[in-house]
């Protein structure tokens, strides 16, 4: 089995090719682990979050088409985390620290689906769902390399 490290800004993302899209595991300098479904958990939540008053179980089920006793399962795991609050049955809120680990997934999904979009030409649903798997395994270092390339487009395209 081939596997595949590196370490970037305190970041080891181990990928291998039988298991990298939902078993990598990613290992902050806060010694976080998170799961690449953790990681969508948080970025639903923080996108419920900006149209929704209030975030609740049935919401996070809808919105990633699962049964609601997996989300409230994978909820404890993020509450044991310090990643969420929820009172029983209450709503669901990002801690700050939640917060920064859900806007850094959203970022990265964005910048790659802009990306795949503006620089490869992927057409969008495409790049929507490619930008959902590379998002958990794309290290910092290239993101940033990404983000540079679609400035320089951009200012290509103002020149013209």
């Amino acid at each position: 089995m081939f596997l595949n490290t590196w370490d970037v800004s305190k970041r080891t993302v181990p990928v291998t090719h039988r298991d990298r899209v939902r078993k990598v595991k990613i290992v902050t300098n806060d010694s976080i682990v998170l799961t690449s479904a953790l990681e969508d958990y948080l970025e639903v939540i923080l996108e419920l979050g900006e149209t929704e008053k209030e975030i609740r179980v049935t919401d996070v089920a809808e919105k990633l088409n699962i049964a609601k006793s997996t989300v409230t399962i994978t909820l404890n795991k993020l509450k044991n985390l310090g990643l969420v609050t929820q009172e029983s049955y209450g709503p669901i809120i990002l801690t700050r620290m939640g917060e920064v680990y859900a806007v850094d997934v959203k970022k990265r999904h964005r910048v790659l689906r802009k990306f795949l979009v503006e620089i490869l030409g992927v057409d969008y649903q495409t790049a929507e769902k490619d930008a959902c798997l590379m998002e958990h395994v794309i290290s910092p270092v290239t993101i940033k390399k990404m983000e540079e390339s679609i400035v320089r487009n951009h200012e290509e395209i103002a020149k013209k």
